[in-house]
């Protein structure tokens, strides 16, 4: 083996020569010993040691052929030898002594060139070895040059070598690239220079290393400073170098400029986000939506003001998940708030007036401004609201139309709640379809009592119309019938006395009812005219209760009256001032039934003059009293046939009275409970007129508006 070792080695050196060779240097080695031998025979003995010139044609032999060259020169030297060996050429079997020369010879031929072989094999080996080393030695730098070209080639790492205390010893060109210094600005300089000055004062730089050494591996990001102050985000690997035993040779660091990465993973964040937000935006915009869908289903179904405001509440209670909720609606002729519906807590509270400024919905109407309130930011107006009702959490908001207020519009709970800006807006959105829904139930509302009011109006001018023509038809009938018997001539004196007394009451009676009707007609085209003048309202009193005597006494009415006759003076007119205490005591008289009484007071309070007129008659139903003086309004249509007359005289008083600066007011306590007007005029007072001369002339319809605005003349009811 180790023979096909050297010689494998021998042919890698380009030295192997043939085997040819090395038996000829064998028989030429072992000649020239032969012939030497020959030539010193003379001068040297040499028969006692045939052996000794051989060994070196051993040798040289095994040297230049081998250990097959080795044994040729050893057999030719001992074949000559023990031929050389006395008795001269002669062989003797039975020498010990020769053959034991022979034996060691041939042992030491064999030893010397077992050695030489190996001493050449061992040396042909060390130049191999050395070759070899060579070779690696060139291939190693080969491979080092073409790593660092490698590494050089590289431009988007930072790729350097620390020694075991961080400085650098080498870097490539990505790293002049990233960091911006030459390599002869940085060789020996620390690492940590490229740390931001918070790093440094963090001592990260002694951290890293002993992370480093310690685990063989670190990786971090953060922000690097380059030559120019400029910042960019890296992403650091240091690996720690250490040789076969183990001892720490310094640390490879690689650093990557990630800024862009960063970005754009910043902005694909980002993005996240907000594909995030905007879902979450969606799904709260569905959520709203159907919420906004609850209350739409109700602001348009057909329901009552009432019906609408407590549906409104239920449905924005649930949406707003509230413990308690109020709709308060503006009342312009107060300048204040109402509660018009309430929900849970509220809704013991019943119809309370807010003004405009106080208190939590106040205040939103004033500003016209959603409202939120917690309970540790009430003010002194608001403890009595969580006193009495425990709310912890207010919000509301107006209720706006066209940008004009008509109400708030308030949730509360009562446990602690910070609403936000969402349910602020949620809120807002409900308020504008709760606004529209209100505006149209109202007008609804208005549309069907404007119906019901018109329906009433055409009742009332039918009942009117067949009034009417009761009363033409009845006095015309007796007209026609004493007409139809004096043609004849056959009544007698008395009976024709009768007759024409007939005659000129029924047309009294149709001229009276015309006259109301004409009366009526001028006072609802306000053409009617009066003259006013001073005069004393007391003597018109005492000839009307004389004109009426007639009539009491007929139904046996008792008649009592108290009048102050030394009274101020009144502006009025002469013709139409009698023609209102007239129809108040004909309607007295008209429903006073039999045996009854009719009480008439006239007296002096401060500046009016006060005419009273009490009855104990029928009475007024409390749902007609308020529209007793309206026109074409009767209580009962029946009633008035049973009775007579238009049922015009009280409406007729009320228009005059106004026209006279006055006010006239009903009352009673019910049917059958009898019946009180009251009228008052004020009094003269000349220093405000033209004292003697009077005050006359006509009054049109922009008088009797000046009128009416000034003295509020819509008559009172109690």
């Amino acid at each position: 083996m180790k023979f096909k070792a050297g010689t494998k080695g021998i042919s890698m050196l380009n030295i192997k020569r043939s085997q040819v060779q090395g038996y000829g240097v064998a028989v030429l080695t072992v000649a020239i010993a032969i012939f030497l031998k020959l030539m010193l025979k003379p001068w040297v003995a040499l028969e006692d040691s045939p052996f000794l010139v051989f060994f070196v044609p051993i040798m040289v032999s095994a040297w230049y052929g081998g250990i097959g060259s080795a044994l040729l020169a050893t057999a030719l030297g001992g074949v000559v030898g023990y031929l050389w060996t006395p008795p001269s050429s002669a062989w003797s079997s039975n020498s010990v002594g020769d053959s034991l020369r022979l034996v060691i010879f041939l042992l030491e031929a064999l030893c010397i060139s077992y050695f030489i072989t190996a001493l050449q094999l061992a040396q042909r080996r060390s130049e191999l070895n050395k070759v070899q080393a060579q070779q690696n030695l060139e291939s190693l730098r080969h491979s080092e040059e073409g790593f660092r070209l490698l590494i050089d080639c590289i431009k988007d790492y930072a790729i350097y070598r620390l020694d075991p205390q961080g400085y650098i010893v080498s870097w490539n060109e990505g790293a002049e690239r990233i960091n911006g210094y030459q390599i002869g600005e940085v060789i020996g300089q620390h690492f940590s220079r490229f740390y931001t000055e918070e790093e440094l004062n963090s001592g990260k730089r002694e951290q890293v290393l002993k992370l480093a050494a310690e685990t063989g591996r670190f990786e971090d990001e953060g922000w690097r400073v380059r030559k120019d102050g400029s910042r960019f985000w890296a992403n650091v690997v240091i690996t720690a170098l250490r040789d076969q035993a183990g001892n720490l040779k310094g640390f490879a660091k690689v650093t990557r400029d990630v800024t862009e990465s960063k970005r754009l993973e910043a902005e694909r964040n980002q993005l996240l986000v907000r594909e995030q937000a905007s879902r979450a935006l969606a799904e709260t915009a569905n959520e709203m939506v159907q919420r906004l869908q609850a209350i739409t289903d109700v602001a348009i179904a057909p329901l009552s003001l009432e019906d609408l405001l407590r549906e409104l509440l239920n449905r924005i209670s649930e949406i707003l998940r509230a413990d308690t909720a109020a709709i308060l609606m503006m009342d312009y002729q107060h300048n204040c708030l109402v509660v018009k519906a309430a929900k849970g807590l509220e809704e013991a509270g019943g119809e309370v007036c807010i003004p405009i400024g106080e208190g939590f919905a106040g205040r939103i109407a004033l500003e016209h401004q959603p409202l939120i309130i917690q309970q540790d930011a009430y003010t002194q107006v608001y403890n009595a609201v969580l006193s009495q009702q425990q709310v912890q959490s207010l919000l509301g908001v107006p209720l706006l139309l066209d940008n004009r207020l008509i109400g708030v519009i308030r949730v509360g709970t009562l446990l602690p709640r910070q609403f936000n800006q969402d349910d602020v807006q949620l809120l807002q959105l409900v308020a504008e379809r709760a606004a529209l829904a209100i505006d149209r139930a109202r007008l609804n509302e208005a549309e069907r009592a404007a119906l019901t009011q018109a329906q009433e109006a055409n009742r009332l001018k039918d009942e009117f119309l067949a009034i009417v023509s009761h009363e033409l038809r009845t006095p015309m009938q007796s007209i026609l019938g004493w007409s139809q018997m004096l043609r004849k001539g056959e009544l007698k004196p008395e009976t024709v006395t009768k007759a024409l007394e007939t005659l000129e009451r029924n047309a009294k009676q149709q001229a009276r009812v015309i006259d109301d009707i004409l009366d009526v007609s001028r006072i609802i085209r306000k053409k009617i005219s009066i003259r006013l003048i001073p005069l004393n309202i007391a003597p018109i009193i005492k000839s009307a209760i004389i004109s009426i005597s007639p009539a009491a006494a007929a139904k046996n009415i008792q008649i009592t009256s108290t009048i102050n006759s030394s009274i101020s003076q009144i502006l009025g007119d002469p013709d139409r001032l009698p023609q209102i205490i007239n129809n108040l005591l004909s309607n007295a008289i008209k429903f006073t039934p039999q045996c009854g009484s009719v009480e008439i007071k006239l007296e002096q309070m401060e500046f009016n003059v006060i005419l009273t007129v009490i009855d104990t008659g029928q009475g007024i139903e409390p749902e007609v009293l308020p529209y007793i003086f309206d026109d074409f309004r009767q209580g009962d249509s029946s009633r008035t046939r049973t009775h007579g007359g238009l049922g015009l005289g009280l409406t007729i008083v009320r228009y005059l009275v106004d026209l006279h600066g006055g006010t006239v007011q009903a009352d009673s306590e019910g049917e059958g409970k009898g019946a009180k007007f009251i009228v008052k005029f004020p009094i003269h007072q000349p220093k405000l007129s033209n004292e003697g001369k009077g005050i006359s002339g006509e009054i049109n319809s922009s008088d009797i508006t000046s009128q009416a605005t000034k003295k509020k003349a819509r008559p009172k009811y109690i």
